[in-house]
């Protein structure tokens, strides 16, 4: 049985996960005031975990603070002129999740962006909510650090304690605090999907871009009756195996959400519906941030998240 950030499958929020996501509110006080805010870190890959993590910033920042977030953008929508004007020089905040040289592909893409944003706007703060900070090379920490360093007014949340002493040791010019990890926002979520039973008593949610000699390959840990899987949601990459569909994004777009999230999985594809409506209305939202469709994006992702977790 998997516990899905502290809510038990009837329904029950774990007290530990809400002391959690209280610990992870007041760490975060240390931002400061926030009326109006930045959010360019739009995740447009198929991780589902960095979904969770853009809702769970959204949900904070519009929820718990109040904060209206004046300019959404994913790496591609980005426009610089396009924010100055909607929100001048407004703080820039960055969603959790992974800084370093592990990961290659779209983490690292994502990471290239990070660090040009943080080059070019000195004249503004910077939050990078909580992450992973590691690096093997230590040639690359040293020119990302030093693009870091050189912010006058960053900070840096790291979501562990490895992360945060290695953090405070490369960069000692920016401010740098332990915390939670952000998806500990969701923790008071309750009446997450009810997925068919499972036959496996251990769900493993293995990464397939992890190196085959890791120290946590599955078949090292020797784990009776258990699952081990990727998130489901990178099956859904059809541009891998079909290329012509790099150039057609709708049509890709339409076999996603017809055939593999609606016909093959009925089941799924109901109590996602039901989930859909727990979020309130575009208008509703268009309120606090600017384009909504990418929360609303999210969230209907978070549900294969937890449909997928708690299936378990």
């Amino acid at each position: 049985m998997l516990y899905l950030v502290g809510t038990h499958p009837g329904g029950n929020v774990q007290p530990e996960a809400i002391e959690l996501r209280e610990k992870l509110h007041a760490a975060l006080q240390k931002i400061g005031p926030l009326e109006t805010c930045v959010c360019v870190d739009v995740p447009t890959w198929y991780n589902l975990g960095s979904h969770a993590l853009w809702v769970a910033m959204l949900r904070y920042l519009t929820q718990e603070v109040g904060a209206r977030i004046g300019y959404v953008a994913s790496a591609e929508q980005f426009a610089a002129d396009e924010m100055e004007a909607r929100v001048g020089k407004a703080p820039l905040l960055l969603r959790g999740g992974y800084l370093g040289d592990f990961w290659r592909g779209g983490a690292s893409r994502r990471q290239q962006f990070f660090l040009h944003l943080i080059a070019r706007y000195h004249d503004r703060p910077i939050v990078i909510l909580p992450q992973s900070f590691f690096y093997s090379d230590l040639r690359r920490l040293a020119a990302d650090a030093a693009v870091l360093n050189a912010h006058p007014d960053l900070t840096f949340f790291a979501r562990d304690q490895a992360s945060y002493e290695s953090a405070q040791a490369a960069l000692p010019r920016c401010r740098v605090v332990l915390a939670p990890d952000s998806v500990f926002e969701l923790a008071d979520l309750s009446d997450l999907p009810e997925p068919p039973p499972s036959r496996f008593p251990v769900l493993y949610l293995c990464r397939e871009d992890w190196s085959a000699d890791s120290t946590y390959e599955p078949s090292r840990l020797n784990i009776k009756g258990m699952l081990s899987t990727d998130w489901k949601s990178f099956a859904w990459n059809l541009r891998q195996r079909w290329t012509f569909l790099r150039k057609h994004t709708r049509l890709e777009q339409f076999i996603q959400e017809v055939w593999q999230r609606r016909l093959r999985t009925p089941r799924e594809w109901i109590s996602r519906r039901a989930w859909e409506g727990r979020v309130p209305s575009a208008v509703q939202l268009a309120e606090r941030m600017h384009r909504p469709e990418h929360y609303l994006r999210a969230w209907s992702l978070l549900h294969a998240a937890f449909y997928q977790l708690t299936g378990c």
